[in-house]
C-alpha cells in the first residue's frame, strides 16, 4: 500500500489554461485544498470520505463579470471522472479586484489515486466560457484499502433471508 502511494505522490501534473480575450483574462492567485496550498511541486493530502473543499483566489483583468464556477476532476491517466457544476450561484467580480470563493463536496468517495482538478468560469450573461484551467490543482487521496477504480462508494447490504 505504500508503494503506491510513493507511486501517486510521483505523479507529474502539466497545467494549461485557456482564457476567453475577449470578455476577460483571469489572474490566478492561491490555490488550497483543504486550506493546503496546492502546487504543482506540494500535493495536498486528502484522506478518502473527509470533506473536500476547494478554494479559488481569482482576478480578472477587465470588465465586471458575474461568472458561474464548475469543477471538473481527474484522475491519474487524465480521464474525467466527475463534475461539479453548482446551480443558481455566481461570483461577481469587479476589474483588477481579487476575488475569493470556494466549493465543498461532502465525504469524497475517490479511490486511492491522484487525482487533478479543473476549473471552469462561465459568463452568466450569454454563457461564453471566459476562463479553463486545465489541471490548475491536484491532491492525493490515501486509504487503507485498494481499489482498482476511481470511486470507492461506500454501500450498506440488507440480508433479507439466510
Amino acid at each position: 500500500s505504500e508503494v503506491i502511494d510513493q507511486y501517486y505522490s510521483n505523479h507529474e501534473t502539466t497545467i494549461k489554461n485557456f482564457h476567453n480575450p475577449d470578455i476577460s483574462s483571469i489572474i490566478i492567485g492561491d490555490i488550497k485544498v483543504n486550506n493546503q496550498v496546492s502546487t504543482t511541486e506540494c500535493m495536498p493530502i486528502v484522506k478518502r470520505l473527509d470533506d473536500l473543499e476547494l478554494t479559488f483566489e481569482i482576478t480578472p483583468d477587465k470588465g465586471d463579470l458575474q461568472l458561474i464556477p464548475s469543477i471538473s476532476f481527474f484522475n491519474k491517466e487524465l480521464r474525467n471522472i466527475a463534475e461539479c457544476k453548482p446551480e443558481n450561484v455566481w461570483i461577481n467580480t469587479k476589474e483588477n479586484e481579487p476575488v475569493k470563493f470556494s466549493i465543498k463536496l461532502d465525504s469524497v468517495q475517490f479511490a486511492k489515486g491522484v487525482y487533478t482538478v479543473t476549473l471552469g468560469l462561465v459568463n452568466k450573461n450569454d454563457k461564453q466560457v471566459v476562463f479553463r484551467g486545465q489541471s490548475i490543482c491536484g491532491f492525493q487521496v490515501k486509504s487503507d484499502r485498494l481499489f482498482w477504480t476511481s470511486f470507492e462508494l461506500e454501500g450498506q447490504v440488507k440480508i433479507h433471508s439466510q
